[in-house]
């Protein structure tokens, strides 16, 4: 089941935040360091891979399926 918006017609399109953020990608990982917060966050393949689907255009369906073609499964 999809999650809903808050006027329960339409399906919910998350889109990530990218303002004030400084991205570094290492060998195994994407560090992400929110300028605003003084928080890094660490976010390994699966978690960026959802992350960069969050474009505000996907459902959470959307986004399970590029996700998983980005990561190899289908």
């Amino acid at each position: 089941m999809c999650a809903l918006s808050k006027d329960s017609r339409e399906p919910w399109r998350p889109m990530a935040r990218h303002d004030h953020l400084v991205m570094t990608q290492t060998a195994d990982e994407m560090l992400v360091y929110d300028t605003l917060r003084h928080v890094i966050h660490y976010l390994n393949p699966t978690s960026y891979a959802i992350w960069t689907a969050c474009d505000g255009t996907r459902t959470l369906a959307g986004i399970g399926q590029v996700a998983g073609k980005t990561l190899g499964v289908e």
